[in-house]
């Protein structure tokens, strides 16, 4: 009898702490794996929703015709005479759900190039991995750096901050050899800042 009360025990102690170690290891495994998922999905939502934005403008544009003509986010704004994407929000063309970047959390801001005589419309955020990714994270900066009250924040400065959270910017070589497209990120940059 005695024998068979000490086999029905259950488990030690050890045995215990195996498991335990044992399931630690395998969430240590897979916390960043999902971690790295789930931002692969956002940066994925926040694309999606940049491109509804864009073909949204487009399709506003057929209600606003002298949309078409515009070369400048300036005369957008004149035309609407209001925030792009609040004229959008009111007017029925997109929900305000998907004027925010899911990743960043900051609402997109317009880009407009003209290459050829096409205008190229784009929403930008800090995920645009691009010219005007930077653009705007360096607008973002700038702008909190004038709200605490400096008139005349440094400019390498800034660019370190951004370097440091973006890494540096890698540019194709296309987009060197592209005189208008530098001409617009300057002029983009100067208006910014």
């Amino acid at each position: 009898m005695l024998q068979k009360k000490k086999k029905n025990q259950g488990f030690t102690l050890v045995e215990l702490i195996v498991v335990i170690v044992i399931i630690l290891i395998l969430a240590a495994v897979a916390v960043p794996s999902i971690t790295r998922y789930v931002q692969k999905s956002k940066i994925a939502k926040c694309a999606n929703q940049r491109h509804e934005l864009a073909t949204q403008f487009q399709i506003m544009g057929t209600d606003v015709p002298e949309l078409a003509l515009c070369t400048l986010e300036g005369e957008v704004e004149n035309i609407l005479k209001k925030d792009v994407l609040d004229y959008m929000i009111e007017n029925g063309y997109c929900s305000q759900d998907i004027t925010v970047c899911p990743v960043y959390n900051e609402k997109y801001e317009l880009e407009i190039s003209v290459e050829n005589g096409q205008q190229h419309v784009e929403f930008v955020c800090q995920c645009v991995d691009s010219v005007k990714g930077y653009v705007s994270t360096c607008s973002k900066y700038y702008n909190e750096i004038i709200k605490n009250g400096n008139k005349n924040p440094d400019r390498k400065d800034l660019l370190s901050k951004v370097a440091d959270e973006k890494g540096f910017m890698k540019v194709s070589d296309s987009i060197k050899s592209s005189t208008l497209f530098i001409l617009n990120f300057i002029s983009n940059f100067r208006l910014s800042a």
